[in-house]
């Protein structure tokens, strides 16, 4: 019998993306951050995917929602955290 292939939980990322250098895991979900994501704004904005744990399906991409000047290095997911349905997201360079 064949094996399937695993399904593409890193969608778009590159290894220089540090992807899974912060994860929070609830009964529910898994969130992940790539906060060396590079988005068309900014180089190393950032990014988090959530997951939910039932099947590993990816249910959500959170970009980067600053809204201030630009999102060039903002390194947003560079903590994540999980307390049942609620989700923390932390940038170390988001602009003041």
């Amino acid at each position: 019998m064949a094996e399937s292939a695993p399904p593409d939980l890193i969608p778009g990322t590159a290894a220089s993306d540090y992807f899974g250098q912060s994860i929070a895991l609830s009964e529910t979900h898994l969130a992940v951050s790539a906060y060396f994501e590079d988005e068309a704004a900014g180089v190393d904005s950032g990014k988090v995917y959530v997951y939910e744990t039932i099947n590993w399906t990816l249910v959500r991409t959170i970009d980067n929602p600053n809204a201030i000047s630009t999102p060039y290095m903002d390194n947003f997911g560079f903590r994540v955290a999980l307390y049942g349905q609620k989700l923390a997201v932390c940038g170390t360079n988001f602009d003041r």
